[in-house]
């Protein structure tokens, strides 16, 4: 993995990294990060009784089998970046994605929510805590008759909303026993969400759960009802540079450190200090499919999981090496 990331500095880490795997087999490294980073990672609130009763008022009387959902749709709040504990539980969908990275499951997925428009009775739906642009750069803002008019803010999706909402699409491939072939936009079902999830979200999470696990969006053209197709712009927005860069939860909001960086923090305070070991640690937890394999030029989609691995060190493993330097 680092060879080909890292060249220039591969026999100085190589010279390290032998002395370090005698000591930290990757087996058991990959053992030590999924204990500590605590998988899965999502906070059930299905049964606070604000939830509870957000699915009387916003779902179906009667619950639906697993095996009936095939879609996972994607919707942004434009709006409400923050709120107080609990203060999402009166959203009625199935997940929320906030800002720290945190996932609340705040329905089950046997509840059919009134959330999707046309996809409701086979999907789940996801939201991004946040209002976000669209590819004119432009935020949703409400129009009001009335002074003053309450503005939602106009935000950027932070790196850990992107791990988080491919950590939920993975989860339900794998771990709900649904049979998920579908990931969705609410704009292709709402003719009044025109921006639903939006560009980055669809790039980051939808487009990337199409590229990496064959899901479908429907293609080019698809919608129900009123809805509008994914627009093209949005398929490859980061392939044409336009994809805006992820950005870390604001200072002023405190939040709780993800688990990826508590779990590279209590690495480092153990005193596990290489770079490349602690970027695999990540990376191959995020990849358990790759059971520790290096990636190599030639296997697909090599330069998407390259510039992933190279995220995963700038902007997880040296920040957290710094700080530990500054704090000593």
């Amino acid at each position: 993995m680092c060879r080909d990331c890292e060249n220039e500095r591969e026999t100085k880490n190589d010279q390290h990294g032998s002395r370090y795997r005698r000591a930290f087999g990757e087996s058991e490294l990959m053992e030590w990060f999924e204990a500590e980073a605590g998988r899965p990672r999502i906070e059930d609130r299905t049964h606070s009784p604000r939830t509870r009763q957000t699915r009387r008022e916003k779902g179906h009387p009667r619950p639906r089998s697993k095996s009936q959902v095939y879609a996972l749709v994607l919707h942004q709040m434009a709006c409400c970046r923050r709120r107080k504990e609990g203060g999402y539980d009166t959203i009625g969908v199935h997940y929320a994605i906030l800002e720290d990275g945190r996932i609340l499951q705040l329905q089950p997925i046997e509840a059919l929510m009134y959330a999707s428009n046309g996809f409701n009775a086979r999907s789940v739906a996801v939201e991004f805590a946040g209002n976000f642009p669209n590819i004119r750069g432009k935020c949703w803002q409400p129009k009001c008759d009335k002074l003053p008019c309450p503005n939602h803010g106009c935000h950027q999706l932070t790196q850990a909303q992107i791990d988080s909402g491919r950590y939920l699409v993975e989860h339900l491939l794998r771990e709900s026993g649904m049979k998920l072939t579908h990931i969705l936009a609410h704009r292709q079902s709402s003719g009044t969400r025109e921006n639903d999830p939006g560009p980055d979200i669809w790039y980051h999470v939808g487009q990337w759960a199409i590229d990496k696990y064959g899901l479908k969006d429907g293609g080019p053209g698809f919608k129900v009802g009123s809805g509008r197709p994914i627009p093209d712009e949005w398929r490859d927005w980061g392939r044409r540079g336009r994809a805006r860069p992820p950005v870390q939860p604001s200072r002023g909001q405190a939040p709780q450190p993800g688990r990826e960086t508590l779990a590279v923090r209590q690495a480092i305070a153990g005193g596990r200090r290489d770079v490349n070991q602690l970027t695999n640690m990540v990376f191959f937890g995020r990849h358990p499919e790759r059971g520790g394999k290096k990636l190599v030029k030639t296997e697909p989609g090599f330069k998407r999981l390259a510039d992933e691995w190279l995220s995963i060190r700038d902007r997880l493993v040296r920040p957290a090496l710094r700080a530990h330097v500054r704090v000593r």
